[in-house]
């Protein structure tokens, strides 16, 4: 009797091997874009500072996130 209840149906999910390759993915994803605004960043400060004042940052803030390295958010 117990066999004949409708259980409600899981949603389907990835297996592991698949977000074990998404999740590398993903953050040389994110290390590639916080590597390509630090450079904009950087080309724009050599540009001039009123570039920076229409982003609303200060030389003092593009320095500071520059200087740390793509793997920091």
């Amino acid at each position: 009797m117990n066999d004949l209840v409708a259980r409600p149906m899981l949603p389907l999910s990835r297996p592991r091997s698949i977000w074990r390759i998404l999740r590398p993915r993903q953050l040389l994803h994110a290390w590639r874009v916080r590597r390509r605004y630090r450079e904009d960043l950087r080309r724009l400060a050599d540009l001039g500072p009123y570039l920076l004042h229409d982003i609303g940052l200060t030389k003092q803030q593009v320095a500071e996130e520059v200087c740390k390295p793509f793997w920091q958010p």
